[in-house]
């Protein structure tokens, strides 16, 4: 292992955001409405605030996903499990072409691919199983007695989050950061995309667009 291909998923491999997706699955496989209504209600203003342009995304991202935590309570590793393969059969279809592309041929190049996300790690498992993912690295749900914890904070992964997950992950391996390579959509993840030498911008926000604009930094726009 001396070069990386760190790949973001939520914008990046996805061309949306999985929360919605995870909700209707789940929602479809428990029959439970009214949690699903009540946690909906608890994220809405989150939403609202950020179409209005009033928060920015991350700040959206934090609100919401704090709140949908609560939608695992009671649920078993099993259900958990079999819930993000219903969500990995529904959200496959807009996996972004070009990413698939990119992860194919940084695997036929010598490559170790990882998956690189603040989405939820059973879910990206799954997603890595299917496309020969190396390495995952996410945001882990706490499990105790086979069940989910939720007694357990889960702190939001966030840019800098990311790049304190690859420290743990490689910091000991040699790493030749000059030739690796890091794709993703948002301002938030340039933690990971300046310490390799080839950073990748996949569909980016305006800001991330400007910045990699200015920094000549290859751009992938979605055909």
């Amino acid at each position: 292992m001396d070069k990386l291909a760190i790949f973001d998923f939520d914008g990046t491999l996805f061309t949306k955001d999985t929360l919605p997706y995870i909700s209707k699955v789940w929602k479809a496989q428990t029959a439970n409405t009214f949690r699903y209504y009540l946690i909906y209600l608890q994220i809405a203003p989150a939403l609202i605030l950020y179409k209005l342009k009033l928060i920015s995304r991350r700040t959206m991202k934090v609100w919401a996903v704090s709140k949908f935590h609560k939608i695992f309570t009671n649920m078993s590793e099993e259900e958990i499990h079999k819930l993000f393969y219903g969500v990995y059969l529904l959200i496959k279809p807009d996996f972004n072409p070009q990413i698939i592309k990119e992860i194919k041929a940084a695997q036929s190049q010598g490559y170790h691919t990882v998956l690189l996300s603040g989405c939820y790690t059973e879910l990206l498992k799954i997603i890595a199983h299917y496309l020969k993912i190396d390495t995952v690295l996410g945001m882990d749900l706490p499990i105790k007695d086979g069940k989910f914890d939720s007694t357990v904070p889960i702190p939001f992964i966030d840019g800098n989050a990311k790049q304190k997950l690859l420290e743990k992950t490689f910091g000991k391996e040699n790493i030749n950061w000059q030739i690796s390579r890091s794709y993703a959509d948002s301002i938030n993840d340039l933690p990971v995309l300046m310490p390799v030498g080839q950073p990748i911008v996949v569909n980016p926000e305006p800001q991330l667009l400007k910045f990699a604009r200015a920094n000549h930094w290859q751009i992938i726009m979605e055909e």
